[in-house]
C-alpha cells in the first residue's frame, strides 16, 4: 500500500473512531478482533447499531452469509440488523478515500459530486442520461452526457468504474 492511500485510510479509521466514540458501545461483537486494529485491504464497511467499521474483505467473508450469493467484493456496504444484513455500496466519497473507483452506473447524484470536477449539475445530468439510456457501456460514453466534453472526461476517468 502507498503512503498516501495509507494515511487516507489512516485518517478515516480516525473519523470513525471520532464518530464511535459518541455512543457508550463502541465494540462490533460478531468479530474476533476490532475491525480497526488493521490497515489491510481490501476493505468493506459494516454499519451496525448506529456504528460503522472498516472491516476486511477477508474478515466479512467468514463472518456474513449474504442471501443472494454473489461474493462480498472490495467497496461493499454491509448494514447488520436483527433481521438481517443488507448489502450496499459504500458511499462515493468513502470509496475515493480508500482510492477505490465510483461505479457510474450505480453511482447517486451525491456519490458523484464526491468527484472533482463533478458539481450537482453534472452529476444529475450523468443520472439522468444512465436512466433514460441505460447504463453506460464504456466509461468514454460519459461524453455522450451533455457538458462532459473530452477534457472533463480526461480529469474525472480516473476515479470512475463500471
Amino acid at each position: 500500500m502507498n503512503a498516501g492511500r495509507e494515511l487516507i485510510l489512516l485518517a478515516f479509521i480516525l473519523l470513525i473512531l471520532l464518530i464511535n466514540l459518541s455512543g457508550s458501545d463502541n465494540s462490533l461483537p460478531f468479530f474476533s478482533e476490532d475491525p480497526l486494529s488493521s490497515t489491510e485491504g481490501p476493505f468493506v464497511e459494516v454499519l451496525t447499531n448506529g456504528k460503522a467499521a472498516l472491516v476486511s474483505l477477508k474478515e466479512a467473508r467468514g463472518k456474513f452469509i449474504l442471501s443472494k450469493g454473489e461474493p462480498l467484493k472490495e467497496g461493499d456496504s454491509l448494514h447488520v440488523t436483527e433481521k438481517g444484513v443488507k448489502r450496499g455500496r459504500m458511499k462515493g466519497g468513502t470509496l475515493l478515500l480508500l482510492g477505490l473507483p465510483v461505479n457510474v452506473n450505480e453511482a447517486t447524484t451525491e456519490d458523484l459530486v464526491a468527484i472533482s470536477g463533478i458539481g450537482p449539475k453534472r452529476a444529475e445530468s450523468i443520472v439522468a442520461y444512465r436512466e433514460k439510456n441505460g447504463p453506460f457501456s464504456s466509461l468514454s460514453d460519459l461524453v455522450k452526457v451533455k457538458g462532459i466534453g473530452e477534457k472533463s472526461f480526461t480529469r474525472m476517468k480516473n476515479f470512475l468504474t463500471l
